[in-house]
């Protein structure tokens, strides 16, 4: 028989090892996909409350996230930034992960709520987590009272993640974007608030396109300019406004902001039909060779008919530079692009083989229009390659169709 003091250190002891593998326990679980022994025990109960607003409160799931925060927090503090497998282990607590992470967030020590928020903006990605209303409040307190760049746009980003769940989120976010001097923590601003429009009722997305508009003028920061370029992109509103503040980034003394506005102009596609003879002039006068690819791209998503865009890709395929992406674009115009034979024979003779693969692809797309192409096209069927003989054939074929 054991004497009361030993059975008391047994006690101790059988304690001590169920919190040590509690912890084990919640990886197990989440590693193999498994649910929470909380998640079997309350399956009936969440099964007859799936319309309720809020989700069943699981103690025991509860308990491991708190249980993974609370390691990811010690070796944030140990300064180890590696929690791949904590993150992983999370994406298994949708119910419980953001309140654990929100409550360690709320903490001055910034080794601890700068890594935080990384992992709280990564998470927000997932759309199957829930956020209480208490944690979104709580987030947009640390983005006004936090003073770091990093841990502003972290939490800026994950509540534009989160969405326009309440008006007081859309408002957080305008006051960073109006009162921080940092830019990115600006540009971190302006893209939660695209991401916020593309979700917006339409009366409220378009006063986020009138903010967005305004920061195209900013003279703080190219940076800020390119990132209010990028966010218009993303939701593509109010056309009418929005495409003739888009052509006078064209003349803006930075490349950067000159190429997303090119980005921008082409996202819009047909809206941007005024911007054509701007963005052939850039093509044509830009040194900056990115600038002409975004220049051109954005002209072959504005419009695939227009006489002057044709033209000006059967011009470019003499340019050692841009050859390659004409004569891509020209497949799109079809017979159209007749006129363009006789270079697409050229090609097809003399060409790299890239090139050569292209010309005998376009050929086949202009089809009965190019059979003059047909001899260049047969005797490429002798070349030892034989990805061009295959797109020599096709070609071929779509030529003898019957007009």
């Amino acid at each position: 028989m054991l004497r009361r003091s030993s059975r008391a250190t047994l006690c101790i002891v059988s304690l001590a090892l169920v919190g040590a593998t509690t912890f084990d326990t919640a990886y197990a679980r989440a590693g193999r996909g498994l649910p929470s022994e909380g998640d079997l025990k309350t399956e009936s109960t969440e099964q007859n409350t799936k319309k309720s607003t809020a989700p069943v409160q699981d103690k025991t799931a509860e308990r491991e996230a708190r249980q993974l925060i609370d390691e990811a927090r010690a070796r944030f503090k140990a300064n180890n930034q590696n929690c791949s497998d904590i993150e992983t282990a999370l994406r298994n607590y949708p119910v419980n992960a953001i309140p654990a992470i929100v409550d360690a967030m709320d903490t001055n020590d910034e080794t601890i709520q700068t890594p935080m928020a990384n992992l709280l903006n990564r998470l927000t990605g997932y759309e199957d987590f829930y956020f209480s209303n208490q944690s979104v409040k709580t987030i947009i307190g640390i983005l006004k009272s936090s003073q770091k760049r990093e841990i502003k746009s972290s939490l800026l980003s994950a509540l534009g993640n989160i969405g326009p769940r309440n008006d007081d989120i859309k408002a957080a976010i305008i006051q960073t974007l109006n009162t921080s001097p940092e830019p990115a923590v600006k540009r971190a601003a302006l893209d939660a608030l695209a991401r916020l429009a593309q979700q917006e009722r339409p009366a409220l997305a378009a006063e986020t396109t009138k903010i967005l508009v305004t920061e195209l003028s900013n003279q703080d920061s190219q940076l800020i300019r390119q990132s209010a370029l990028y966010a218009l992109s993303r939701f593509r509103a109010n056309p009418d406004f929005v495409v003739p503040a888009l052509m006078k980034t064209l003349d803006d003394n930075y490349a950067i902001v000159r190429n997303a506005g090119c980005q921008a102009l082409g996202s819009y596609q047909s809206s941007s039909k005024a911007a054509i003879p701007k963005l052939i002039e850039m093509i044509k006068t830009e040194s900056d060779s990115s600038i002409k690819y975004s220049a051109m791209n954005a002209l072959q998503s504005i419009d695939r008919k227009d006489p002057h865009i044709l033209q000006l890709y059967i011009d470019l395929l003499d340019d050692p530079l841009l050859s390659r992406n004409a004569v891509s674009y020209l497949s799109n115009f079809g017979a159209d692009a007749a006129p363009a034979v006789p270079k697409l024979i050229d090609m097809l003779k003399s060409g790299d083989v890239h090139t050569k693969h292209q010309a005998a692809e376009v050929l086949g797309h202009i089809g009965p229009a190019a059979r003059v192409a047909l001899p260049a096209l047969t005797e490429a069927l002798k070349d030892p390659d034989t990805s061009l003989v295959r797109y020599a054939e096709q070609a071929i074929t779509r030529l003898n169709q019957a007009n």
